[in-house]
Parts: structure tokens; sequence; C-alpha cells
């Protein structure tokens, strides 16, 4: 086939008619292609609708004209003769291109030769072959930056070419297209009257949209997107690019629909962007132009509803977040109807979203008799009245998981093209990217992602005890694996099957000669010699060495034994629950790490059938069924290529008793790295080995921890985090990362700098950082030792501030503090919120700090700054670039006992603490900071939010005894593992720290 990229950029110009026969006859690379760039499930509609066109040999109704909405067309850059679209290809905008759309301020035209290319077809090639079955149709892509008078223009002339200076047509249009047509018929009434046809809007903002003032005040998802894969602007630059468009300023909602907007068309109401009163004035001569509704009868409006949609202003002061504004369900998330619907134009109602009108079936079912009647036909599912009561106020909406990893998707794919050249094949990404930037909600699976289900029984009697039909499967058991420890003869249920074997007790025999090995993983493999087990399999699983068996080593153990039996023939395995004791695993614990090690392997496993041997006397059978079935849930809502198949057991009761907590013993280790010489020792409760020293280049270190930090790819962090270890670590202290307890590093400024969080182990799948809980303490002069527990049941206090710099605002910030404050309200506990640069300011922090009785918690959450060549002036950022430094904080008597800096580079230290100056992260300690959690780099907004209220609500522990600090952080850290800021996230002080002693008692 012709490059795929042309060929789509011929479809996208072409006419609905070359783009069925594409799909008719597409074969191949040409299939792929489509499917790629329209998505299956468009592909399939749109094939069937073109088979449909080709079985009718109807008379065409007349013509149609398609009109797409902004940001619905291509533009492509023409240099040189080369044609390289801007929009939307994930390849350009990471390369920094969307500054190319930038339009000269006084001209309004591009200085760049970018031009409109064609139609977005992933959102209007289904509206377009449906149209083409019964209509002529034309799409008219347009440039939608520009002034929509000068698109209007471009609409008559394009009108005339195709039909005649007389020719009759309908429009469809949707959203801004709806404008263009509008103005279309304002500026050329007397075409407008030969053209006969109707107009037919899809969530058109007659009267503009509240989208435009949160897009002008930085609050707006396609930049803050952009902003995430640009490598090369700022989302100030891009908020300059885009207040360069004058369809944006005509698109800002009409004082003369709803009183009290003037505000919106005054320069100095907005702080973020340099905006020019002249292109407001310009903006408001556009909407009194288009006022007058010219022949309303020959015009429909389909309107979406039941979407969060802002559509009044609460509070002028807060325009750049969600609290500006009031949010209802009346409008489709982007157009509410109070700025989108015309008095004396008929109005249908559909419960869709605003970029899915388009391709909404039944519009489309009813479009050509609202074409040739105006009205919907009977039995249409369209609404001729709202069904949702005169109030419907909605909260602000919220972005979805799936919506959240998708974004995290792109800025790891991003991330992994920098600095190469751009992909020759369509990819998948590039819908994805289109997909968030235009609005529509990401796929909910992977299309044919293939799933395996295993079955799994419970039986109740020693292993040893099992016969090949023990269980009630189909299947007979093929093997039967029991777990071994390196170096150690066998115990506990191997000794047992050992025993069951030979009086010789061969599995002994075969561990004293040294040929029973025991690495982690490693299977050893032996014929089962019972009478009745002709073709059983023994398989002695290696659990590494002792004291380094966790979870995260039992889904390695899962994976590798799933694997090799499965490569053996053998579909059917009995186990014990390997790893589950009262000294480690919690019966909860060890069914998850099961799962997920049959979830790693199930790709390549042929497993279909597990056993699981358990006691009588124990109450393993009930804690491991209700373990399964959660499992068993999460899988399905996780859309992951596992199913388990739990037919044969009971559903669990509500009685069954739960464990206790267990608090392993930290393992804790001491690092300190000077001029490349890097000293090591482990410690235990009654003694530490002895010190290890290596010397590795000051550069080596550095550059793998920059690569650490700047690799997004989960598999190739994955890979550098392993060679931190293997690079950094002396192997015969490398056991004090294994095993399931929180680990403590005693780090000195120089150690403090390597991102550990992100270190794995040999064979694991997850860095240490989710998998364990991991507490740094740190080594200075400044810092006495960290208090364990803040630990009283008296109310809390907790002290909120956020984004307390004008220059720099950040409405993420404040919705952490909302989100934060809203928690902290409904456990009933004592909050004081200073939010906004009016209220967060640094007096009034240091004020705050110094009330009494005194705060117990401190939650930051804004901009940090942090001065290599002088750290005493790093610290918290405020208006005017006013930082509250070490020197403000070494005023104060007392400080909160926990602090959390939520804050870019709140956690950074220099390589070295000057004689008479702590860093800011030092100063804390110096104060008796307890607990600090703080920020390795930059994090994301909506990650920050899911961070910190995880970590709270883990903390707090509304059902259960609160949790200590290294679950708290282990669980926070894993509910955003879908982002590469996670491992930013650093907690310094005592592990066991707990908030509390005792649940709270609910108000």
């Amino acid at each position: 086939m012709e490059n795929p990229r042309a060929f789509f950029r011929r479809l996208a110009a072409g006419s609905p008619d070359d783009l069925a026969e594409a799909v008719l006859r597409a074969t191949g690379d040409e299939r792929r292609a489509l499917e790629t760039t329209l998505g299956a499930a468009q592909l399939n509609a749109i094939r069937k609708l073109a088979e449909g066109r080709e079985r009718s040999s109807g008379q065409k109704l007349g013509n149609v004209v398609v009109l797409h909405g902004i940001m619905g067309g291509e533009l492509t850059r023409i240099r040189n003769g080369d044609e390289d679209t801007i929009w939307v290809s994930l390849w350009r905008l990471f390369c920094g291109q969307f500054a190319e759309l930038a339009l000269n301020e006084q001209t309004g035209l591009s200085p760049q030769d970018v031009r409109a290319s064609g139609i977005l077809l992933r959102y209007y090639a289904k509206q377009l072959v449906s149209l083409a079955r019964d209509w002529n149709v034309r799409p008219f892509y347009f440039d939608w930056r520009s002034d929509i008078r000068t698109t209007a223009q471009a609409l008559r002339q394009s009108l005339d070419a195709w039909f005649g200076p007389d020719g009759q047509a309908h429009l469809v249009a949707h959203s801004m297209g709806g404008l263009v047509a509008r103005c279309f018929a304002a500026t050329y009434p007397d075409r407008w009257r030969t053209l006969a046809g109707r107009l037919v809007m899809l969530g058109t903002p007659n009267y503009g949209s509240f989208a435009i003032p949160r897009l002008l005040f930085g609050n707006n998802s396609v930049l803050q997107l952009i902003d995430k894969i640009d490598f090369h602007h700022s989302l100030e630059d891009l908020l300059r690019v885009a207040a360069t468009f004058p369809s944006t300023y005509q698109m800002l909602p009409s004082p003369d629909r709803l009183p009290g907007l003037e505000r919106l068309f005054k320069a100095a109401t907005y702080t973020q962007t340099p905006v020019l009163q002249r292109a407001l004035d310009d903006a408001r001569a556009f909407q009194r132009q288009i006022a007058p509704v010219v022949d309303p009868r020959r015009m429909v409006y389909l309107a979406g509803y039941n979407c969060s949609t802002p559509n009044e202003i609460a509070d002028y002061e807060k325009l750049a977040a969600d609290a500006g504004y009031r949010f209802s369900l009346h409008g489709d998330g982007t157009v509410p109807h109070n700025l989108g619907l015309l008095d004396g134009v008929k109005t249908y109602f559909t419960d869709c979203d605003h970029q899915s009108l388009p391709a909404n079936d039944d519009i489309l079912g009813a479009m050509t008799s609202l074409l040739t009647t105006g009205a919907a036909p009977e039995g249409s599912k369209l609404l001729s009245t709202l069904p949702l009561p005169t109030e419907a106020p909605a909260a602000p909406p919220r972005e979805s998981a799936k919506r959240l990893a998708a974004i995290s998707h792109l800025v790891a794919v991003s991330v992994r093209l920098r600095g190469g050249e751009p992909p020759a094949a369509l990819s998948p990404d590039d819908g994805a990217l289109a997909d968030l930037l235009l609005g529509v909600e990401p796929e909910q699976a992977t299309p044919n992602q293939q799933i395996r289900t295993v079955r799994i029984h419970i039986v109740e009697m020693p292993i040893e005890a099992l016969e090949a039909n023990a269980s009630p499967d189909r299947l007979p058991i093929e093997a039967i694996a029991v777990g071994h420890y390196d170096r150690v003869a066998p115990t506990g249920a191997e000794r047992d099957l050992d025993q069951s074997l030979s009086a010789d007790l061969p599995l002994t025999r075969l561990h004293e000669r040294g040929v029973l090995r025991g690495a982690l993983g490693e299977q050893f493999l032996l014929p089962d010699p019972r009478a009745g087990h002709e073709r059983g399999l023994l398989v002695a699983a290696g659990m590494g060495r002792p004291g380094t068996f966790g979870s995260a080593e039992l889904s390695v153990l899962v994976r590798e034994l799933s694997l090799t039996a499965s490569q053996l023939g053998r579909k059917h395995l009995a186990t014990v629950l390997i790893g589950a004791s009262s000294n480690n695993l919690t019966v909860q614990d060890a069914a998850r790490a099961w799962v997920e090690g049959l979830q790693r392997a199930a790709v390549a496993s042929g497993l279909e059938a597990v056993t699981f041997a358990v006691l009588p006397s124990e109450k393993t059978k009930p804690r491991l069924t209700a373990a399964l079935f959660a499992e068993a849930a999460r899988l399905r809502a996780g859309n992951a290529p596992l199913a388990l198949d739990l037919s044969t057991l009971d559903p669990p009761s509500a009685q069954v008793e739960a464990e206790p907590e267990r608090e392993p013993a930290a393992a804790r280790l001491s690092m300190e790295f000077s001029g490349g010489v890097c000293i090591y020792s482990a410690l235990s409760d009654g003694a530490s080995l002895a010190e290890r020293e290596i010397r590795i280049h000051p550069r080596r270190i550095a550059e793998l921890n920059q690569r650490l930090r700047q690799e997004s790819d989960p598999n190739r962090r994955l890979a550098l985090g392993r060679f931190l270890l293997d690079f950094l670590f002396p192997r015969d202290l490398l056991g004090g990362l294994a095993g399931d307890a929180p680990v403590v590093l005693a780090l000195n400024n120089a150690a403090a700098r390597i991102h550990w969080e992100l270190a794995a182990q040999a064979g694991a799948d997850s860095p240490v950082g989710l998998l364990r809980g991991l507490t740094r303490q740190l080594r200075t002069q400044f810092a006495p030792a960290p208090e364990p527990v803040i630990g009283s049941n008296r109310a809390l206090r907790v002290l909120l501030v956020a984004d307390g710099a004008t220059e720099h605002g950040l409405p993420g910030a404040q919705r952490e503090a909302r989100a934060l404050a809203d928690l902290f309200a409904a456990r009933g506990i004592e909050c004081r919120a200073l939010l906004g640069p009016s209220e967060a300011t640094a007096l009034n922090v240091l004020l705050a700090i110094h009330d009494e009785p005194p705060f117990d918690v401190l939650h930051y959450a804004g901009h940090c700054v942090f001065r290599e060549d002088d750290p005493a002036s790093s610290g918290f950022l405020f208006s005017n670039g006013d930082v509250l430094n070490p020197g403000d904080l070494g005023r104060i008597d007392r400080v909160p006992r926990f602090v959390f800096a939520n804050a870019c580079e709140s956690g950074a230290l220099p390589e070295q603490s000057a004689a008479l100056a702590p860093s800011f992260a030092e100063t804390f300690f110096t104060k008796g900071v307890g607990n600090f959690v703080c920020t390795a780099w930059p994090v994301e907004d909506d990650a920050a939010v899911t961070f910190s209220r995880t970590l709270y609500e883990t903390l707090l522990g509304p059902a259960a005894a609160p949790a200590p600090m290294w679950r708290a952080m282990r669980r926070a850290r894993q509910a955003i593992a879908h982002s590469a800021c996670w491992a930013a996230y650093q907690h310094y002080g005592d592990p066991y720290f707990r908030l509390l002693r005792e649940p709270l008692t609910q108000p």
C-alpha cells in the first residue's frame, strides 16, 4: 500500500464514497491501518454501512455538507513541498510543533504555511458514510483556529463551487461548525435563502462555552496533556499559542445570553495568559453579528445531556479552578444548554457527551427525517423534552482511571521517542492521543485480548495424602509442588511429602548431596514414585534464602512454577499455600501473590487447574476462599488476562475471622556515599554485618540515577532498577531487600539522592518501592533520631496550605487540598485550610504553625524551589517570589511532627550540608519533625491527589486499626503505579509511625 499517513491524508480530504470504497476493498496492510486509525468497533460499523450503501440503488435525496467542530479538522504544515500533519500527531506534538500553530495577532494569519487538510475521520467517518447512503455528502474541513467570519466566507465559496451559485444543500454541523454555518447565514442571507436546506446543529455553543475561560486560565485538559508530552514548551508557552486563535475568543460565554459575564471581555480579568483587549472587543462584535437567528424554522438543534458541564460562574477569583464554576447535568460536558439552545429552534435531547454526538446512533437514525421534515421520525429515541429536573446540579467531572492510565502511557511513549526518529507506521498511540485531546473515553479493553481461565479448588487434607483424583476436577492432578529454602533441609509440608515417598527420605538425601538447591524460582523436578501417581511430577520450588521470602518472591516462584509445569504438559497443579505461616505471609497476601504469579504467566502458560491442600485443623480454608473471591473480582475489574473459576467453592461467609495484622521487624541498611566511596552495613535487632566498602566513579552513579529518573517505560525502568542494585549494592546485603518486612535506609545526603524506591531485585516484576514499605532516615548533624509516634487519641489538628503563588497557579493543588479537607471533615478531624495566594502566604503559614494548640500535621501542596548553590534559600514558594526558607523555620519553636510536602523537589538535598546551613528538608528534622513525606521530582496533578488521599485514608484507618506509615506509603504508591511519578514520593522517618493508635470514632 502507499505510505499509511499519506493514505489517510487522502481519505480525510476525500469524499465519503472514497472512504466507503477503501473500507470495502481493504486487505492486509490497508485493513490494519484502517483499524488502527478508526478503531475496530467503528471500522466494523462503517463496513456494514458501506455494504448497505452498495446494495441500495435508490435515488439520492439531495446534497448535505458536514462541518466538523473545533479541533475536528486536520492541520498540516507545508514546507518545501513536504506535508507534515501536526494536528493530530503524537510525534509532531511531542517535538513541540504545537507552537507552529500560532497565528499572527495582527493579521490572524499563520506565519507558517499551516493549512486545513481534512476532517478527522476517527470522529466523523461513521457520520459521513451513514449520511452518504441517502445523500450526496461533502465534508467541509476548515482551519478551526481562524476567525469564524473568514471560515464562513470560505464555506460560501465552497458551496458555490460544489453546487453552483444557486445550488441547494443541507448543513449538518457539529459544535463550532454550527457557528460557521450561522455566520454564513447572517453574512450571506441571500445565499442562505437560495440554499433552501436545513441546518442541523449538534452541540453548537451558540452563545459560547465556559470551556473557553477555563482554557485561558490554564485549566484545560487539552493543553495540560500536550504539556505532558511536549518537552520543548511550558504550559504558559502553549497558552500563549492558543491565545492567538480568534475563534477562541469568539466562543466566550456571551453576556447577551447570561447577564453578568461582561468581565470575561476585559483583558485585566485574565492573569494566566496575556490577552489583547482588541481581540475581546472583536469577539463581542462577532457575537452581536450572529445574535439574530436567521430563519429559525429551517434549523434543528441536537443537545447532549446528563454530563457534568460548567453552566455559570460561581467565583471570578477562582476561574482557574473548578471552584470558580457551577456545574449542571443540563449539558454535554462542554456546552451547557443555557449557552447552546436557540429560541425558536426545534430542539431534541439525547444522553450523550459532546464529542460523541456525530456518531450517535439515535441521531444518525433520525437524520434523514430531520433534514427532510425538520422533525424526528415517529419512534425515534430522541427526546423533545429534557428528562431532568429544572435544577440538576452536578459535581465537577473527574478523570476516569482509564483516562489516567492512557495519559500515563502516552507520557511514557513520548519519553521513549525522545531523541529518536518519527515512527514510519501508523500507531494506535496517535488515535489514543486524539481521543484524549478531544475528550473521548479510552476503550475498556485491548481488542482481541485473550483471557485464560484457571479453575481453583481447595481440599482439606495434607499434601502427602493427595491422590491424582483428590479434587473435583475433570483433569487428574499431574504435578505436586512444595516450597524449598536454599541450603535448608526439607521442613514442614516438604518434609511430610518426603516421608511419604520413601523411608529413605529422597528429598533430604538430595539436599545433603547438594543436588537439591533452592535459589528463588529454581525448580527441582522428580518423578513421583508412589503407586497411583505414574504420570505425577514432584516439584521442589526454590524460595531463596530464609528471611528473604515475601509476596514479591512468591509471585516470581508461582510464575516460574506455572510455566515449568505447562512446558512439561502438566495442566493440573496441586500445592500448599507456599509462604503462608504465622512467621511469614498472611493467607490474604499469599493468595494475592499466587494470583499475580498466575496472571504473569497467563499468556504463555497452559495450566488449567490449581488445587490448594490445606490442613483441616486450621482456619486457612475460609480465609483462603475469601481471599480468592476478592482476587477474582479484582481481576475482572482490571481487565486482566487471567480469570479464576471458583465454581466449586462456596461463597465466603461474612463471619470469616480476619487475620491479625502483623508487623514484621524492619530490615535496616546503612549507606554512606562520599567521593565515589560507598560504605554499606546491614543492621538487625541484635547485630550488624561488618561494613562493606566499594568504589564507584561518582559520574556513573549520577548518570544511572538520572537515567532512572527520566525513563518512563515501565519495562526499561525495571531493568535499570535491577542494574542499580547489581552495580551499587554488595551481593551479600541483597537479602535485606527481599521478603515482606519494611526496609529502612539510613542515608547520608549523597546516598539519599539515589532513587532507591526504583531499585529492583533480580527476577522481581516490580521495584522495591511498590513491593515493600521503604522508609528513609537522614544521617545528618542537623537531624535528631526520628520519634516514632505522634500518638494519642486527642483530636488531630491538620494545617492545609495550597497554591500560594500568584505567578504559578496550581489548580491541581487546590483540588488536592479540597479533597483532603473533605476527607478530614468526614472523619471529624479539625482542619484549617489556607488556599490560594490571598490566604496561603509565608507569614500566614508561620503564624498558623505558631498557633495554640499546635498542629499535628502540615500538608503543603504547591511549588517548592531547591537551589543547589544556596540550600539555605530553598523552600516553599509563595507570591512575588517569597520563599519560606530554613531561616524562617529556624525561628519557630514548634513545627508539626508530621509534614507532607507535596511539591516538586521538596525532598531535594545538597551533596553535602554546609556547616551552618541545613537544607530546607533537613530543617524539618532539626525542628523535631518525626516523619517527612516529600517528592524528589515533579509529579502529575491527578497522581498527587490520588497519592495523598490514599496515604491519609490508610493512616486514619476508617474500618480497622490505623495502618503504620510503611503500609500507607506502599498502598499509596501502588495506587498511582500507572503513573511514572510514583517513585518520586519518599518518606523520611519511622516505618511504624501511626497518626492514631485506635480507629477514629465517626462523627
